[in-house]
Order: structure tokens, then C-alpha cells, then sequence
């Protein structure tokens, strides 16, 4: 089927541009839900392979059909590599999947995710519900609508796991890849915390240099041990999705295989696509990134 085609057969399509050198296209079908908000006009519509799928200001976010590649694996990772995560800070992440991936393990005694626009919790439960699940109700979880970065300035809480699931390093998510908001998040990590974030792929620029460089300068001011893992997420342009990783506990990557093998077994979680061998190869990077960690 052609392009021309597919777009008539499927009404329309959401483009998001790639620097200056091609965009990512996504067909969409029947508009299911659409809301200009303060801070981004949303839609919800069908596509035939993704199912439903969240936009934002025309760009893709996330879909029924892919949310628990990225989802999982970004959850899963460090709360098995942990093993022991009682309390997880979420930055962004207003979909709802990052929060019902963690609240599927046990010992999580609570979880708070921090979202800019409440239209967005509130969309994707009414249009898309299989991507929360019951995460927005569960008795543990609490949601918090304010500015991440004046969150992570003005509370006090300290957390095992803090996830920030933001945007690309671009426009208003800019900020959450800058040194004081890394030192900031520092400041709420128990000892022994994770921190995690998205950081798109290893071709993205930062400014002069690319992302990944950046991120590692800055990350290695305020932790031990920082590197990143991978996963491959069909919405989203440029292969592998890198997501950072910092601790000061180094022991964590290294854990045997047995030891995620039973913790997996043990916390009785079905995956769709997490396993414990997906979680020690998504450790594995390319040289082309080592190169760049280098130059930090």
C-alpha cells in the first residue's frame, strides 16, 4: 500500500520531525478523543497495528499495542536489579504504565508520579485504560499535579527508585537533563537509590555534542556508578531507546543471572516482554556509545 493510500485509508497521520533530516510518520485512523490543554493538545486515536494510541502536540507517545517494551523494561530493570524497592518517585509518566509496572511488585509500599497536565492521567483512563490499569486507584499511588522541577525543588521525601519519564531533551523537557535538576533528584535518593531517565536515541545532540555525552558528564557528578540500557520501542524514530541508569551502589548491574532469575520467579509478575535475559542484555552497549561516555 502506498503512502498515498494509507493515509486515505486511514484518515490522517501524525508526523514528528527528526532534526533537519526526515520525520517519523505514524497513520492514524479514527479519532477516538482530542483536548487542547495549558500545556499540549492531546489526542487519542485507532490506528490498525498500535491500536490506540496517545499524541501530543501531533507527535506519538505511546501505544496499546507497544507500552510494555518501554514501559517494562524501564520499570522492571531497576526494581529487579534493587531487589528490594519500597518506595519509587515518578517524574512525568502521566500515561499511568511506568506506575502500574512498579505497583505490580509487592514490597512497593508507595509511589508517587508527578504530572504537569492532568489531562493526561485523565485521558488516557478514560480512552486507553489498558495502559494504567487500576495503577491511578491503587491505594498505594499518589498523583501529584505540579512542574516536576518545582517538585523536585520545594518536597522533602526521599525515594528508593526515581524514574523520570519526560519528554525529549528539547522544548519544555529541556530542564529535566539540566545539572540542578540531576542534583536535585540526587537529594531525594535513599541510600543505595536508582535513578532513572529516557534519553531517546544515541543520535540525538545536546547542544554541540550528543545527548549521551551529556548526560553521563553530568550524571558522574553526583553518582558512582552511571551507565545506560537499552530497548527498542517501535513508536519512537531511531532504533534503541536509551535509558539512563545512576547509583551509587555498583553491585547492582552486576548481579548473576540466578539472582534475577529468582527474583523474577518469586514476585509471580507476568511480562509481556521483560524476562531476565532481556534484563542483562539491554546492559550491552555499542562502542559508538562507549565513545561517547568516554568523551564526558
Amino acid at each position: 500500500m502506498t503512502n498515498a493510500s494509507l493515509e486515505t485509508a486511514y484518515g490522517g497521520d501524525l508526523h514528528e520531525e527528526i532534526n533537519d533530516y526526515g520525520e517519523l510518520l505514524v497513520y492514524s485512523g479514527k479519532l477516538i478523543a482530542e483536548e487542547q490543554t495549558e500545556f499540549q493538545k492531546l489526542t487519542v486515536f485507532e490506528n490498525h497495528i498500535l491500536g490506540r494510541v496517545l499524541g501530543s502536540d501531533g507527535i506519538s507517545q505511546t501505544s496499546e499495542a507497544e507500552e510494555n517494551i518501554y514501559h517494562e523494561m524501564m520499570a522492571h530493570t531497576p526494581m529487579f536489579a534493587h531487589g528490594n524497592v519500597k518506595s519509587v518517585l515518578i517524574i512525568g509518566g502521566g500515561d499511568g504504565g511506568i506506575l502500574r509496572c512498579v505497583l505490580d511488585h509487592k514490597n512497593v509500599e508507595r509511589a508517587v508520579l508527578v504530572e504537569i497536565d492532568e489531562a493526561v492521567p485523565r485521558m488516557v483512563q478514560a480512552h486507553i485504560p489498558a495502559i494504567c490499569g487500576n495503577a491511578f486507584k491503587d491505594a498505594r499511588s499518589e498523583i501529584i499535579i505540579t512542574d516536576g522541577f518545582k517538585y523536585m525543588k520545594e518536597a522533602t521525601e526521599k525515594f528508593d527508585l526515581i524514574i523520570v519519564d519526560s519528554t525529549d531533551a528539547y522544548g519544555p523537557g529541556r530542564v529535566l537533563f539540566e545539572d540542578e535538576f540531576l542534583a536535585a533528584a540526587k537529594a531525594h535518593l535513599n541510600d543505595g537509590g536508582i535513578f532513572i531517565n529516557q534519553n531517546a536515541t544515541d543520535f540525538v545532540k545536546y547542544g554541540d555534542e550528543m545527548l549521551v555525552t551529556t548526560v553521563t558528564r553530568s550524571l558522574r557528578k553526583h553518582y558512582k556508578d552511571v551507565s545506560f540500557f537499552r530497548t527498542a520501542v517501535p513508536l519512537y524514530w531511531g532504533g534503541d531507546t536509551f535509558l539512563g541508569w545512576a547509583t551509587d551502589e555498583t553491585s547492582y548491574r552486576q548481579q548473576a543471572k540466578s539472582v534475577i532469575e529468582e527474583r523474577y520467579r518469586v514476585s509471580g509478575i507476568k511480562t509481556k516482554y521483560y524476562n531476565p535475559d532481556m534484563h542483562l542484555a539491554s546492559f550491552a552497549l555499542p562502542n559508538s556509545v562507549l565513545e561517547m561516555m568516554q568523551k564526558a
